[in-house]
């Protein structure tokens, strides 16, 4: 697909749009880490304003993200307003008040999980239903990073191996981005579908639970159609849902791939999202 030039960056480093080339969208579906949030993923107050004038608008809002519920749900309710949630990489989705659907990750990859982590030397952070837990058998875990994107929740240092299996719907190793490269057809072979959801994390969901599944049943649920759906996204966790919306973003400090997946790519500025939400609602 074209990669049209949405706009020029203004004196101030925002982004002006020269004109529109895109329809207005009927909902809007939004990654969290890397898009609504800074590089330390701490949501942009722009974007938090974006999120309410979507509201005002009557435009629907889904937020699909590698987080526990409770750090994009935050989100929400620190905006003040209603939203879908397709948590932990489409392993949980989250209707506003209840979970709707769970993805186990099983024991089986689990455990596979673990042994990966201690033959490579990896940090592993663990989902379950309560918390996340941390262990490090060598590389940096990264938690003020893990604490911003649970919405200040800092994770609980433990044996990961003693956490029962059924709860975990979600893990991802850590460690530094040179290491992560390094072990890329490792971890790919190992996990398949496998991402990386930033840059010194890899996630790991059950087989076949990508985020599009989990949005899919947000739309479908409220009546709303990919096909008037626009979206933003950075990682590889969100290609397989901007190959089935009709008007797909990519930040731009998006991952070559992701870029490769979108229909647009945003120019540069210090509130992207925040600059396309004024664009489409003007």
């Amino acid at each position: 697909m074209p990669r049209h030039q949405l706009g020029v960056l203004d004196a101030s480093g925002h982004i002006t749009y020269c004109e529109r080339q895109f329809a207005r969208p009927t909902n809007v579906l939004f990654d969290v880490d890397g898009t609504l949030t800074d590089a330390s993923s701490r949501v942009l107050p722009e974007n938090i304003r974006a999120l309410q004038q979507l509201h005002a608008a009557g435009i629907p809002i889904t937020l699909a993200t590698g987080r526990i519920i409770a750090g994009a749900a935050d989100i929400l309710t620190e905006a003040g307003v209603p939203g879908w949630v397709v948590a932990e990489g489409g392993s949980i989705v989250w209707d506003g008040h209840a979970v709707v659907r769970r993805h186990p990750l099983g024991a089986t990859a689990y455990a596979r999980a673990i042994r990966f982590a201690e033959d490579h030397h990896l940090g592993i952070v663990v989902n379950g239903s309560e918390s996340v837990v941390v262990q490090s058998f060598g590389a940096p875990l990264y938690e003020d990073v893990m604490c911003n994107a649970s919405a200040g929740r800092e994770p609980l240092r433990g044996d990961v191996a003693g956490l029962a299996a059924d709860t975990i719907t979600k893990l991802s190793f850590s460690g530094t981005e040179t290491e992560l490269d390094r072990l890329r057809e490792l971890w790919q072979e190992a996990f398949p579908g496998a991402v990386r959801g930033h840059a010194n994390f890899v996630d790991v969901v059950a087989p076949g639970v990508t985020k599009w599944e989990g949005i899919e049943l947000a739309l479908w649920a409220r009546g709303l159609d990919a096909a008037h759906t626009l979206g933003v996204g950075d990682s590889a966790n969100d290609i397989p849902w901007m190959r089935e919306i009709a008007q797909s973003c990519a930040m731009p400090q998006a991952s070559a791939e992701t870029k490769a997946a979108a229909r647009w790519i945003l120019p540069a500025g210090s509130a992207p999202v925040a600059d396309l939400v004024a664009a489409v609602l003007r």
